[in-house]
């Protein structure tokens, strides 16, 4: 798939920094890693691989540190005239990071 010249424009919500900065450095290299996979193209066969279909047309991608478990939410945000079904490159305007979460994981 072609990438996208100047990349794909990703937008971040208000408190994104400060939450951002609370990440473990392992964990926010993970995700830097995965931003920058979108900002290509995230319609590559590799961060569909990492990431899993959430609601409202979100996708996640989660990393599990020590007794933790952080996700980070995007969805695409596609051309006007444009289907979310296209998956091409051409029809993106942007991407919108919607949430970095942290959650205990649960005991079994």
């Amino acid at each position: 798939m072609a990438e996208h010249r100047d990349g794909v424009p990703i937008n971040i919500y208000k408190d994104f920094w400060d939450e951002w900065e609370k990440l473990p450095d392992p964990v926010r290299d993970k995700f830097a890693d995965l931003l920058e996979m979108l900002s290509r193209n995230p319609y590559d066969p590799e961060v569909q691989e990492k990431c899993t279909p959430e609601a409202n047309d979100r996708f996640g991608y989660r990393v599990e540190q020590q007794d933790e478990r952080y996700a980070i939410y995007w969805k695409v945000i596609t051309k006007p005239g444009f289907s979310l079904s296209l998956k091409s490159i051409d029809s993106l305007d942007g991407m919108e990071i919607t949430l970095i979460g942290m959650t205990r994981k649960r005991l079994r």
